[in-house]
């Protein structure tokens, strides 16, 4: 369904994106900040399917960035393909038991696939899911707006519905925006 093809321009902006956006949160006194415990949730907790074409915009210390992605998941599978221009970087695909990736030969290898299905279930499973997922020492508290993951007083990962179209995840040392065009 997607194909990989290689082209350096892209793939240094591309890897400067996803390597600031994708990287080690530092937490405050150069301590590092606890990451998130991996999710792992199963696609069939979705409450519906999903399939959306989505605009990534990308704020960090270094400027900002813009990818595309693809996002289908139903029941059975969750893949996600982020693009630039037409050239595919990174496809994801997770069956609830296995994390698959594809990479282009320019992805980094730093690059986490398992910290990119944490964010796209975070974002979109069931609230109730992901508690129930979650160790002791960490919350996920959701209202009107949106979402805070927190380890003890600490708000890790922030998600704000801006509007029907938009949300926005925040981490330490980045912003995302995910602008969303469901398809036909």
């Amino acid at each position: 369904m997607f194909r990989l093809r290689p082209s350096s321009d892209l793939a240094r902006l591309a890897a400067l994106a996803i390597l600031l956006a994708l990287s080690a949160c530092a937490g405050a006194r150069g301590r590092p900040a606890p990451l998130p415990p991996p999710l792992r949730l199963a696609p069939a907790l979705l409450p519906a399917p999903l399939a959306a074409d989505q605009r990534l915009s990308f704020r960090h210390a270094g400027g900002e960035d813009v990818l595309d992605a693809r996002l289908e998941a139903d029941a059975q599978r969750l893949q996600l393909a982020l693009h630039r221009f037409g050239q595919v970087l990174l496809v994801l695909r997770w069956d609830g038991q296995a994390l698959e990736q594809s990479r282009a030969p320019q992805a980094p290898l730093t690059l986490s696939p398992e910290r990119v299905l944490d964010d796209v279930q975070l974002v979109y499973w069931p609230a109730e899911a992901i508690r129930a997922a979650m160790p002791t020492g960490w919350t996920l508290e959701e209202g009107r707006d949106g979402r805070r993951l927190r380890h003890g007083r600490s708000t890790l990962v922030e998600i704000v519905h801006l509007d029907d179209k938009r949300v926005r995840l925040r981490r330490p040392g980045y912003e995302l925006i995910i602008e969303t065009r469901e398809l036909p």
